[in-house]
């Protein structure tokens, strides 16, 4: 009888995430965005990947469960991140940092299992990935868009995940637009 090789497939993960809304207000920070909500995290100046900042969930909780993307199911590794940003405020300022979108992570956020664990205080967000910094000329008039094949972040189960912008170009409530689309493959 010859040997027989069963080879288990890789499982593999895609989620997207939309964004809109009339409410979003940079003010040189990070900005997340889902279900047509925005929390205003912060950051100014946080554009590296590891970079962290903090939230408590105490004051907070309502505008941070709102934005939150999803619940990582595995430990994964993206493999591809695509995903598209427009705000009316869009314009090219030299004086001013360029825009950028990145995914943010509060790392073992959920309890494993069907019983959900309670998460209270302070939660740290780690910025897992982030574009390239783009400058834009034409304001609401165009949109800038991108597809990453080597992004080179991973995810480990039970982290929070968050989409977010950051486009210091102004300090008011201006129409902004987001999306963000990944595929993973598990660890």
């Amino acid at each position: 009888m010859p040997n027989t090789l069963t080879r288990t497939p890789k499982q593999s993960f895609t989620s997207t995430m939309n964004f809109y809304s009339r409410m979003v207000d940079h003010d040189t920070d990070w900005v997340l965005g889902n279900n047509n909500d925005i929390f205003k995290l912060g950051g100014d100046g946080d554009l590296t990947a590891g970079d962290t900042e903090t939230a408590d969930l105490g004051t907070t909780a309502a505008g941070i469960m709102r934005v939150m993307w999803f619940i990582a199911p595995f430990d994964m590794t993206i493999t591809d991140v695509t995903g598209g940003f427009q705000d009316d405020d869009m314009i090219t300022h030299p004086a001013l940092p360029p825009n950028y979108a990145g995914i943010w992570a509060i790392e073992g956020f959920s309890t494993a299992g069907s019983t959900p664990g309670s998460n209270t205080s302070t939660q740290t967000f780690v910025l897992k990935y982030i574009t390239t910094g783009v400058y834009q000329a034409n304001g609401y008039l165009s949109g800038w868009a991108w597809h990453d094949s080597s992004p080179s972040c991973s995810l480990t189960a039970g982290d929070a995940v968050f989409a977010g912008t950051y486009i210091p170009r102004s300090a008011t409530n201006d129409d902004g637009t987001l999306t963000m689309t990944l595929c993973a493959e598990k660890d």
